[in-house]
């Protein structure tokens, strides 16, 4: 009986240390990481039809862009899930964090394919470094670039060399909407690794000089196709239904507004956002999970904690038997 009392006592007291943990973890997170991000991602609603609505220029003498540059920015501010895993410091803080992005952009009348989603760049090399900010193609529709046959194989190669050059062969269009039906991953060399075919419908262009920005960061997406591939193969997340939720709530009778709200989880901060810009509109979900440093903090206390209780009830035993 004293064995079961004397767990169910432990047990209780490490349930009360990782909810100081939890407690603690999520002050410290979103004093030093959620509202700083909160702050970065405030005011994007009044570009929101530049990045989901895009109008090509003739390239000429005049123009030295086609005018898709916005799609960069839709690139880099699509769903995301990434990773701040970089020292024993952001452990010790609560900055060691998994983050999970959901994004949509949209307006009064206007909510489309590009209005949430995983996407990557697609751009014609015209021999200058910044060709894929002058010539953008298009984007593809990176959720359902994964439910082509062969795409697999290309994640599973693509794994092997992340940072690979990967130019596209031969490709349909549409609005915009970038399909592949034959992409090759080339060596730093501009050698050939391996070719991978793709059913497309529509009309096929080919041509030798159309690319995907690809660029790998173990933290950060960015531009990096593996770790969007990655990210859409986790299907939907908890953070893309909240911000489909949203959607609903944001006020264009308002003018210029919005509304920031947290919740927490286990381990975790959800930051819920929605905004308006006239008749433009913006809503965010991020989740941040400090996991890491909760199991780091409470193995710690949980052991501190074991040792004393341990050395208590050997003292309290030894008063008993004398």
């Amino acid at each position: 009986m004293k064995i079961v009392k004397r767990t169910a006592l432990w047990l209780a007291l490490m349930l009360a240390i990782a909810v100081i943990v939890d407690v603690l973890g999520s002050i410290v997170c979103t004093l030093l990481v959620v509202n700083s991000m909160d702050g970065a991602y405030i005011g994007y609603s009044k570009q929101a039809e530049k990045r989901i609505v895009y109008k090509i220029n003739e390239v000429d003498e005049k123009n030295n862009s086609n005018g898709l540059a916005p799609m960069i920015l839709r690139v880099v501010m699509d769903d995301d899930s990434w990773n701040s895993h970089n020292s024993l410091l952001e452990l010790s803080v609560f900055t060691d964090l998994d983050i999970d992005e959901s994004h949509i952009f949209f307006t009064k009348d206007i909510t489309n394919e590009f209005s949430k989603g995983i996407f990557a760049l697609v751009y014609e090399d015209t021999g200058i470094s910044v060709s894929y900010v002058k010539t953008p193609v298009g984007l593809i529709d990176i959720n359902e670039f994964i439910k082509l046959d062969s795409s697999s194989d290309f994640f599973t190669e693509l794994e092997k060399n992340k940072d690979a050059t990967i130019r596209v062969d031969a490709y349909s269009i549409d609005n915009f909407t970038v399909t592949p039906s034959k992409l090759t991953i080339l060596d730093e060399n501009g050698n050939a690794l391996r070719s991978f075919e793709f059913p497309t419908d529509g009309k096929i262009i080919e041509k030798d000089n159309i690319y995907i920005k690809n660029k790998y960061d173990k933290h950060y997406t960015g531009y990096g196709v593996y770790n969007k591939m990655k990210t859409a193969y986790k299907g939907e997340r908890k953070v893309d239904r909240i911000a489909r939720d949203l959607v609903p709530k944001a006020e264009f009778s308002q003018g210029k507004h919005y509304e920031t709200n947290h919740s927490y989880g286990f381990a975790s901060i959800y930051s819920k956002h929605v905004e308006t810009y006239d008749d433009s509109a913006y809503v965010y979900v991020m989740r941040f999970s400090f996991i890491s440093s909760f199991l780091f903090y409470t193995a710690i206390f949980g052991l501190i904690m074991t040792v004393i209780f341990i050395l208590k009830c050997r003292k309290k035993d030894k008063e008993e038997w004398y």
